[in-house]
């Protein structure tokens, strides 16, 4: 893939996995914004920028996005809980459910065990995904914001897999 010029939002452990990911990969990260330094999320800092990467907390996640889509920068943001986990799914009418639930559960300290439940009302089928380090999660980011580069609109991780 061509250099990109990165921004992280959110320099926590995730952030600091995102940066080593990026230079490892040759992307250049041009803007390291932290609660320090949230001021410098503005258009001149992000004018250069081709790619914004956002983990920081639900509170501030929704500006933080808000003020890259404002200024045509793409951003990939993997904070937790913006909007609430649980999504109801039409089903087909049939006899073993009327309608399944999914939901994706983040547990504790780990840094990603998600479960997704499909539950009718006689039984329950759960698949569970560890991951065993954040770099997993990290290289996902860095992927995903190599896709959005250069592209416009709202981008889902199907789209990334198709």
């Amino acid at each position: 893939t061509e250099s990109m010029k990165a921004a992280i939002i959110g320099y926590g452990k995730m952030g600091r996995e995102i940066e080593k990911i990026l230079i490892e990969r040759g992307h250049d990260v041009t803007l390291v914004i932290d609660t320090d330094n949230a001021a410098d999320l503005n258009a001149a800092n992000l004018a250069g920028v081709d790619v914004a990467l956002e983990f920081t907390m639900p509170s501030t996640a929704y500006a933080n996005i808000r003020t890259c889509i404002e200024n045509a920068t793409p951003v990939v943001s993997g904070t937790p809980g913006i909007e609430h986990a649980t999504n109801r799914i039409e089903t087909p009418a049939d006899a073993a459910a009327d309608q399944l639930e999914i939901r994706s559960v983040r547990e504790g300290m780990v840094p990603g065990i998600h479960t997704v439940t499909y539950e009718s009302a006689d039984d329950i089928l759960e698949l569970k995904h560890t991951i065993k380090n954040r770099r997993t999660l990290a290289m996902g980011a860095v992927i995903a914001a190599e896709f959005l580069c250069g592209r416009q609109g709202v981008y889902s991780m199907d789209d990334l897999l198709k």
